[in-house]
């Protein structure tokens, strides 16, 4: 049986070495990938149900039904291949509505897990749910040893399971360098009322700042000490965004409140400005010259505000992400030419997809990132380009320059409203970048070291035109032959 595929998964079949597989909305194989053919022993004839172990049945249907109505989902199964068992397989997959195709994708653990041949059945349970926890555990006797460590709690605290079994919990001070008051009132409070909780930011190597939500109880009954530690990045990140917004939004009304009283002097001081030019000498005309520029300064300070302030109307529409960067380049040229800097954009040879988006928005962004990066190397250098697509369906442009870099504290503040490094910046720049990408449904990302130079990574979902009415698959269709 042939089947006919889009370009999309050609390109990605030909870029993933993951094993891969493409299902249509009734689950059934529509392509399968070499690496996925070695790993499952399959061929397109066989149902993938079949496959997974029959204690795991159960989370391999919620697996596709999240799939069909999410349109991502993600789960640990265990496989069953020609009677052999492969434990701890993680499962991802993405629908691609617009294709009606499903593509899923495995990946074996790296984790080497215990074997239950000789453990009853509720030791089972107990194992897996151990082990398989999204949150770190750690079991302490009342002695302060540490008995137990499961398989989350290393990936989070980066520390191998054998480093602190048998240890004193004071072994984890050495983790959380630095913090030495924090856990003296952590262990105290511990002690005191059984019970305690605080959450840490712990800074790793090569990695972002990483928040650490603890929790310790002591039982009773068995006369362990259970510390539970949840990954609470993700939900700081939100807090700060959230904040963040919220000074966008205090900015915003006092952009609105301020315009009016702003723009009513600066028009009779330009008025008045051009009037004296009639009868001024050679000299005063220079000093008028200087007023005119700062009174156009003043203006441009003006009207991004009003950009980050006023709700426009947005005109969206199907855009290719490569051909917007093409005219971005073009007005962008004769600028970093005579700056003597070289802009280099490695254009895809396929674009999978377009964008929803709002064609000038998108240019703004891109004219702000172009522009820092070209500002940032007064003595010249490379600005390279690279767009490229992921798994995920998503659209990604990184705009890196060979600048001097930011230190941590800038990267952490150059979002915020007002900050800039330039003496001339007015701050609104990339707080209005951060804005019209989220408002799209993206992120941006910003890497950065002293002395080498920063990156800007922009990444956009694939768009589907409202207008054109969507298959939506109904959930029966996978109970169904």
């Amino acid at each position: 049986m042939t089947s006919s595929t889009n370009p999309t998964f050609d390109y990605l079949f030909k870029e993933i070495k993951d094993p891969l597989t493409i299902l249509d909305t009734n689950c059934k194989l529509i392509r399968i990938n070499n690496p996925a053919k070695e790993m499952l022993a399959i061929d397109l004839s066989v149902d993938l149900e079949t496959i997974v172990e029959e204690s795991f049945k159960a989370d391999w249907q919620h697996f596709i039904h999240d799939l069909i109505n999410e349109k991502h989902a993600a789960c640990v199964l265990n496989l069953n291949i020609n009677q052999n068992i492969i434990e701890g397989v993680k499962i991802t997959g993405f629908h691609y509505i617009k294709f009606n195709v499903m593509m899923v994708r495995f990946e074996r653990s790296t984790v080497e897990l215990p074997t239950f041949s000789l453990l009853n059945d509720s030791e089972k349970k107990f194992n897996h749910v151990f082990n398989y926890s999204t949150n770190g555990i750690i079991l302490t006797d009342k002695n302060g040893t540490i008995v137990e460590v499961n398989n989350q709690a290393e990936e989070l605290l980066q520390v191998s399971r054998k480093a602190l079994l048998g240890n004193k919990t004071t072994a984890l001070m050495e983790i959380f360098h630095g913090k030495t008051n924090e856990i003296q009132h952590f262990f105290k409070k511990l002690l005191t009322t059984g019970k305690a909780e605080h959450t840490f930011n712990i800074q790793f190597a090569n990695e972002y700042t990483r928040y650490l939500n603890i929790v310790s109880t002591y039982d009773t009954t068995s006369e362990l000490h259970m510390t539970i530690i949840r990954d609470d990045t993700e939900m700081m990140h939100l807090k700060q965004q959230v904040e963040h917004q919220d000074s966008l939004n205090i900015l915003g009304e006092l952009a609105a409140s301020i315009a009016h009283e702003i723009r009513n002097p600066m028009t009779s001081l330009k008025g008045f400005t051009e009037l004296l030019k009639i009868s001024a000498t050679e000299e005063n005309r220079r000093y008028l010259s200087v007023i005119d520029s700062e009174l156009e300064r003043m203006e441009a300070i003006l009207n991004e505000f009003l950009v980050l302030s006023k709700p426009k109307e947005w005109t969206k529409s199907m855009l290719s992400l490569s051909g917007i960067v093409t005219k971005v380049l073009e007005l962008m040229l004769p600028n970093a030419l005579m700056k003597n800097v070289n802009i280099v954009y490695n254009k895809p040879d396929f674009e999978p997809g377009y964008i929803y988006a709002d064609d000038f928005k998108i240019k703004q962004v891109l004219i702000n990132l172009i522009k820092n990066a070209i500002e940032v190397m007064p003595d010249g250098g490379d600005i390279t380009i690279t767009q490229t697509f992921d798994f995920m369906g998503q659209m990604k442009l990184t705009i890196k320059d060979c600048g001097s870099g930011m230190s941590d504290l800038e990267m952490q503040k150059i979002f915020m409203p007002f900050y800039s490094t330039k003496r001339s910046g007015t701050g609104l720049g990339l707080p209005f970048v951060l804005k019209t990408i989220e408002e799209h449904g993206g992120n941006i990302e910003v890497f950065s070291e002293l002395r080498k130079g920063t990156s800007f990574e922009i990444t956009l979902p694939l768009g589907v035109d409202p207008s054109i009415p969507q298959y939506e698959p109904k959930v029966e269709s996978l109970y169904t032959s």
